[in-house]
This record gives C-alpha cells, structure tokens and sequence, in this order.
C-alpha cells in the first residue's frame, strides 16, 4: 500500500511496498509517485482518469499496480491511495484460472445431459450432448442472440427460448416437457445464476431425454 497527498507526493509506504519496489526506508517519502511508477498511463490517470480505467502494469521490481483509489474527487483531490501485488501471484492466479476452465470445460462435455449456457440476450455455450439430444450442432448456437434462433423450426429451440425468457421473470429454478418432430421426448430445466446484486446473470439450461424412461415406463 503506497499513499500519496493531494500533490501526488509520497506520504506512506507500508513494508511491504517497500519490499516490492527495492527501495529504502526514508527514500521515495516526501517525493512524486513518478519517482517509483513510470507509466504514462498512470500519469493521466493521477490527472484525470478514474480508477476504473487504469489497467495494470508491471514495475521493474516485479510489483504490479493492481488499484488506485483517489480520495476527494477529480477536481479536489485529497490524496491517493495504490495497492500493489506481487507479478508471481498473478501467475498463479491466471494458472488456477486456466485448470479451472479446463475442468469446467470438462465436466460440460462429458455430461450425459444436454447443457446451454446463456446470459441476458446471447447463447454463452453448449456442450456436445445438446447437439446429440436435439440434433442441433452447438456451434451454430455459440454467441447467437436469443431473438436470432430459429424457434420457428426447431422445437427445442423454442423451448429453450421460453425456458429462459420464464426463468429470468420467475428468478426461479423451472422445467417444461416437450416432444421433439423425431418422437423424442425431453425435460428442459432452466437454472438461474444469480450475481452479488441478487440479478441474474446467466441461466443455466439442463436438457435430459427421457424417451426411454417413458418406454419403460409403459
């Protein structure tokens, strides 16, 4: 944590910032942030941008400025305050992230059922049983609006449509039945996610054939 005045002059450096940045004790205090941080965007930001757009870099010490908070407002500054990290955790964190997304990948593709995953207004992903139960290649669903599918001709897809368009009023977990043209029948099941506001982020759409447990229930 490094904590500048309103005249962008150092004031505070916890241990740890100084540890990152290879300096001494007394060194960058009363000194511009420029002393340890040159970045042009940086430079524009203490100026006049907002904490929002200033992207990550990295420091010649292996620190990467992850945040900075400006105390006041933009035209009145009362100081600043920057939070640094280590750059390895970054690389542990974008690694994590990458075994993560494999696993997920993982267990949607091999899923007996089939899986759609959608926001507000678009198809996120599909696994491959999707296709397999409805005949429908994923592919041509990935990244399509919900007003751009084909519900006309497809059963399913008409569906899934309603399905969503259902779940996102209801915010609830809901299921519908439907045959298919080749006889097949499915249970579709939508699924709400729901971010840190309570609003719903993504639905979850679970397709299962169930053709075979109505023979055999027959």
């Amino acid at each position: 944590v490094i904590v500048l005045d309103a005249n962008r002059r150092v004031i505070h450096l916890n241990r740890r910032a100084r540890r990152m940045l290879g300096k001494r004790i007394d060194e960058p205090l009363g000194k511009q942030a420029a002393f340890f941080i040159e970045d042009r965007q940086f430079a524009d930001w203490l100026v006049s941008g907002e904490s929002d757009d200033l992207p990550p870099f990295p420091h010649e010490q292996g620190a990467v400025l992850i945040s900075a908070s400006r105390l006041g407002t933009i035209d009145r500054p009362r100081g600043y305050v920057l939070f640094l990290q280590k750059s390895e955790s970054f690389e542990k964190i974008d690694e994590r992230v990458h075994q993560l997304r494999k696993e997920l990948s993982s267990i949607l593709e091999n899923s007996y059922d089939g899986i759609l995953l959608a926001d507000e207004d678009s198809v996120l992903n599909v696994n491959a049983s999707f296709g397999r139960i409805t005949g429908i290649a994923p592919s041509s669903l990935v990244g399509k609006k919900m007003s751009d599918l084909n519900t006309g001709s497809h059963v399913c897809l008409a569906a899934v449509s309603e399905l969503i368009r259902l779940t996102q009023f209801h915010k609830r977990t809901l299921t519908l039945q439907r045959r298919l043209r080749s006889g097949n029948e499915i249970f579709l099941t939508g699924t709400p996610v729901f971010d840190r506001r309570s609003k719903i982020a993504r639905v979850v759409v679970n397709i299962r054939d169930i053709t075979e447990l109505k023979s055999l229930e027959s």
